[in-house]
């Protein structure tokens, strides 16, 4: 384990209440400011896929996962981005489609 998740493990909470802003999580692992944390949350990514940490995040802040229903509201959530994704990847395969139907010229591409 890295020593960035050790650090996160030991600034994480138990419970949605504890929840710990990713901006305050970045001043605290001594990363470079930046406008959405992208350190932050690429580290909190890493430590609930590659550590199985139970990690999860809201209006509070990131914290863990401590109940059930702090379990199911995140898997609802994750389920929500998916189904979110799969809509535009199928939205964009549907169009990409379409689009080599259309004769190149006529369409104003690749000119």
């Amino acid at each position: 384990m890295s020593y960035h998740v050790k650090r996160l493990l030991d600034l994480l909470q138990p419970g949605k209440r504890n929840g710990i802003s990713a901006r305050a999580l970045e001043k605290a692992l001594g990363f470079e400011e930046r406008e959405d944390q992208p350190e932050v949350r690429d580290l909190v990514s890493d430590a609930t896929i590659g550590w199985n940490l139970p990690i999860s995040s809201g209006k509070t802040g990131f914290y863990i996962v401590e109940t059930k229903e702090e379990y199911e509201e995140e898997l609802s959530i994750l389920e929500e981005e998916r189904r979110a994704l799969l809509e535009l990847l199928n939205g964009l395969t549907r169009a990409y489609k379409k689009m080599l139907e259309i004769p190149k010229r006529q369409a104003g591409l690749w000119d």
